[in-house]
């Protein structure tokens, strides 16, 4: 009886690991608005908190962001999910979690530089970021 309660109870939190990460994620930024001359303001509601700032010569300022792409929530994978789950008993999270892993997009950096006003004057996109453990070499 207690083997049958455990498997239950391991059951009901592995259910739903696949809904749930099809379920969330990032919107990706709207690059067609990144352009010089729009304000810091408008370059933070695109990318988010910049992980890092520092000063330029002459006055301006450089911030570095992180930003993914391929990453948008998708609530039709997830109901699809859920009913793969259904079916299943479960057993689709094997398949299911690690595809969902595996399509979480991809992150990139962004160098943007400003002027002494505030404004973008530049904008430089990486590759793909650095993963964390690809920095500890």
């Amino acid at each position: 009886m207690k083997n049958i309660l455990s498997c239950i109870l391991v059951l009901i939190f592995v259910s739903a690991c696949s809904v749930a990460a099809a379920a969330s994620g990032q919107y990706e930024p709207d690059m067609n608005t990144l352009q010089p001359g729009i304000t810091r303001s408008e370059v933070h509601s695109e990318l988010g908190d910049p992980i890092s700032r520092s000063d330029l010569p002459g006055g301006g300022s450089k911030e570095t962001f992180v930003y993914k792409m391929g990453d948008e929530p998708a609530p039709a994978r997830a109901l699809m999910h859920l009913c793969l789950d259904v079916v299943t008993l479960c057993l689709w999270e094997y398949i299911g979690f690690p595809m969902e892993i595996s399509m979480s997009g991809n992150a990139y950096e962004m160098d943007v530089h400003y002027d002494r006003d505030n404004k973008a004057t530049y904008f430089k996109i990486s590759e793909e970021a650095a993963k964390p453990e690809d920095q500890e070499s």
